[in-house]
């Protein structure tokens, strides 16, 4: 019986070594993907201002930021003011294969008259659970809008996600 407890004693102790080993690989994976995420967050937004002027505030105003269905989106308006709008979106998830989703067919532009406009991907990175994209609207009509949602759809079986931009305050719309 002596032996038997040694044995199990044994073999939890490796068990428990062996999982505390899986976690500290999970923690490092993790910090691995804080780290990159800070570090793209910050050269997206340096020398960036609020649509108000004031430093600091842009990514509140300009970068907004859904969880649903165990996929994170996070859209930033990168060019208010400008003719055609542009903006960055990423996808992140430890749950769902994101490398079925076309970002040209899951992003439309709506203005507040509920017209909407295809997206054009002008460039993408990341693959499986963390994609970027950054898309722009051409025929987006919105020099009189007072604001345009982003909006994400079909992705994790959500409908749709939807990111509303306010323009007032904003520059004119330059042409």
């Amino acid at each position: 019986m002596k032996k038997l407890s040694v044995l199990l004693l044994a073999f939890l102790l490796t068990a428990a070594a062996q999982a505390n080993g899986e976690m500290k690989g999970l923690d490092k994976h993790m910090h691995e993907h804080k780290d990159h995420h800070m570090h793209e967050h910050m050269k997206d937004h340096k020398g960036s201002k609020s649509v108000t002027g004031q430093p600091g505030a842009a990514a509140e105003a300009l970068t907004k930021e859904k969880e649903e269905a165990g996929v994170t989106v996070k859209a930033t308006y990168a060019n208010p003011g400008e003719a055609i709008p542009v903006f960055n979106v990423a996808l992140d998830t430890h749950t769902v294969d994101l490398e079925a989703y076309r970002f040209e067919d899951i992003i439309k532009l709506r203005d507040e008259g509920g017209r909407e406009y295809a997206a054009t991907v002008v460039s993408e990175t990341g693959s499986g659970h963390h994609r970027e994209a950054k898309v722009e609207f051409r025929s987006a009509d919105i020099k009189k809008a007072r604001h345009v949602e982003l909006v994400v759809a079909e992705v994790g079986g959500v409908k749709e996600r939807v990111f509303r931009f306010s323009l007032e305050g904003a520059p004119a719309v330059r042409l």
